[in-house]
C-alpha cells in the first residue's frame, strides 16, 4: 500500500512543483520587466510605462493605475515646460506697451489730458496683466483643490438654470437666443460653486463667440446613466485641427484676435471637469460648436435621491 502511494503521489508532486515553478517564473519575469520600466522612467524616460498583459490579478491592477498616473504626471510637466514661455509672450506685451506709453508721456512735452490719455492706456494693458495672472493662480487653485474636501450632493439642471438666467439679460442685450433644457434633475457629487464656475465659462465663451441673429442652448441631462452638460451655438465653430489644443493655456484660435480674451477660460473648464471626473469635448455643431461635460467612471450620480 505504501509502495502504491508513493508510485502514485511522486509524479504529482513532480507535476504540482513544475506548476509552482512555472508560474513562479511568470510571475517573476513580469517584475522583471516592470522594475526595468521603472528604472526607465527614474532616469529620466517618462514616455515609458508599466508593462500590461491584459491579466485580471492585483499586478496588473496595480500596473494599470500607475501608467495612469504617469500619464497625468507627463501631461502636467508637458504644460509645465510651455506655461513659463506663455506667460513671458503674454505678460511682456502689455507691460511694454504699458511702459512705453508712460514713458512717452513723461519724456515729451504734454498737456494735462494727453498724460491722463497716456496713463489710461496703460492702466488698460496692466489690467489686462492682473487679469491673466488672476485667471493662473485660480488654475493653480483648483488643481490643488483638496479632493472630496466640499464635495456633497449637487444637482447640475440647478446650476445650469442659474448660469441661465445670469446670462439671459446678456444673451438679449447681443440679440442672441439662449435657451436652457433640463428634463430631470441630474445628481452628482462634486463643489456647487465649481461646477457653476465650469459651466458658466463655456456659456459665456459660446455667447462671446456667436453673432448677433444667432442661438446659444443649455441641456442638463442624463445620458446612458451617466450625468451630461451640453452648451451648442451656432457662432464661428472650432476648426478641426483646432480641437485638440482649444483647451491648453494660452490658446486662441484663428480669427479669436479681435475678441477679448486671455486663453484661460476653456482650461479653467477642463480642469474643474477632470477634478470631477468629467470629460469636456468640443464637437462640430453644424453651424457652431457643441461642448459637452460628460460625467467619466469617477462621477457619481445620486439617481436614488432624484426618484425620492
Amino acid at each position: 500500500m505504501w509502495r502504491a502511494l508513493a508510485l502514485a503521489l511522486a509524479p504529482l508532486i513532480l507535476i504540482i512543483l513544475a506548476i509552482g515553478a512555472f508560474f513562479a517564473r511568470s510571475a517573476v519575469r513580469r517584475l522583471g520587466a516592470i522594475h526595468k520600466s521603472i528604472a526607465d522612467i527614474m532616469n529620466g524616460d517618462l514616455d515609458a510605462r508599466l508593462p500590461e498583459t491584459g491579466e485580471t490579478d492585483d499586478i496588473e491592477k496595480v500596473a494599470r493605475s500607475v501608467n495612469l498616473m504617469l500619464d497625468e504626471i507627463k501631461r502636467l510637466l508637458d504644460q509645465l515646460k510651455s506655461v513659463g514661455d506663455n506667460i513671458a509672450h503674454d505678460l511682456r506685451s502689455p507691460l511694454a506697451v504699458a511702459r512705453a506709453k508712460i514713458e512717452r508721456g513723461l519724456t515729451r512735452k504734454s498737456t494735462v489730458e494727453e498724460l491722463r490719455a497716456a496713463m489710461a492706456d496703460a492702466l488698460t494693458h496692466l489690467d489686462r496683466a492682473a487679469v491673466t495672472i488672476a485667471a493662473l493662480l485660480r488654475i493653480s487653485a483648483v488643481e490643488n483643490w483638496p479632493r472630496q474636501k466640499n464635495f456633497a450632493e449637487v444637482d447640475l439642471a440647478a446650476i445650469c438654470a442659474g448660469v441661465f438666467e445670469f446670462y439671459e439679460p446678456l444673451a438679449r442685450a447681443k440679440s442672441i437666443e439662449l435657451t436652457f433644457e433640463a428634463p430631470t434633475p441630474t445628481f452628482v457629487r462634486g463643489d456647487d460653486d465649481l461646477m457653476r464656475e465650469a459651466i458658466s465659462n463655456l456659456v459665456d465663451n459660446a455667447i462671446k463667440f456667436t453673432p448677433a441673429g444667432g442661438k446659444v442652448r443649455i441641456e442638463a441631462a442624463t445620458a446612458d446613466g451617466r450625468p451630461l452638460v451640453r452648451v451648442s451655438d451656432t457662432g464661428r465653430g472650432v476648426l478641426p485641427q483646432e480641437r485638440e489644443r482649444i483647451f491648453q493655456r494660452f490658446f486662441q484660435g484663428q480669427g479669436n484676435g479681435r475678441f477679448a480674451g486671455h486663453g484661460l477660460g476653456l482650461n479653467i473648464a477642463e480642469t474643474i471637469a477632470k477634478l470631477h471626473g468629467f470629460d469636456l469635448t468640443v464637437e462640430d455643431n453644424n453651424p457652431g460648436a457643441r461642448f459637452e461635460l460628460r460625467g467619466g467612471d469617477k462621477a457619481s450620480l445620486a439617481l436614488e435621491a432624484a426618484r425620492s
